[in-house]
């Protein structure tokens, strides 16, 4: 009797434990399907093509500084129209400089449900981290609320960006009607980001 006993609980923690492993296999990228938590949108390739001519070449230079591109302006055709810098985005990345920007493809994911930002760093995994100058990108693409990658309904799109000392923080950038509103906040915060919200990698 005790040997029967003992048999059907180590088969009960066996499965428990199978059970356990599944459950935490589900969280990490590439073991279950994305789309638990992020749905997959159309990727965008940014700049669109590839800059062959030695004048678009040039004129990418060989360095990008945040502070010459993020500015609050009035919506001038063809500028980027930005009407709102959110204080920690100005303290921690509008004196900051990059490599200039080379061409890469950068994907979407819709928010299934709504998760904070470390839930989505992890399942983003290392491909989640973007730059400023990616997003600058995709914002010369649509600089007056255009239809594009960038969702212009004001739900938020984020990214994952290292500030001017190296630290990783979400940037939110959202279309408010007079032009793009841009800020910064921990990944470790507690806020929740709301279901249908975009966040993007590479």
């Amino acid at each position: 009797m005790f040997l029967i006993n003992r048999c059907v609980i180590g088969a009960i923690v066996a499965l428990l434990a199978g059970s356990a492993v599944a459950q935490a296999q589900s969280a990490l990228p590439g073991v279950r399907p994305e789309a638990e938590l992020l749905q997959p949108g159309p990727a965008q390739a940014c700049p669109p093509s590839e800059p062959t001519d030695p004048a678009i070449t040039s004129s990418l230079g060989d360095r990008f500084i945040a502070g010459q591109h993020f500015r609050e302006t009035n919506a001038v055709r063809g500028d980027v129209a930005i009407a709102w810098l959110g204080t920690t985005f100005r303290q921690r990345f509008v004196s900051k400089t990059e490599s200039s920007v080379a061409r890469t493809t950068l994907q979407p994911f819709r928010l299934r449900r709504a998760a904070r930002a470390s839930e989505i760093v992890a399942w983003l995994g290392d491909r989640g981290e973007t730059t400023l100058g990616e997003l600058w990108c995709l914002l010369t693409l649509q600089p007056n609320g255009e239809a594009g990658a960038l969702l212009t309904s004001a739900v938020p799109n984020l990214f994952f960006v290292r500030d001017r000392d190296g630290r990783l923080w979400t940037v939110d950038v959202l279309w408010g009607g007079p032009g793009w509103e841009i800020g910064a906040s921990a990944i470790d915060g507690d806020r929740p980001w709301d279901a249908g919200a975009q966040a993007f990698s590479r």
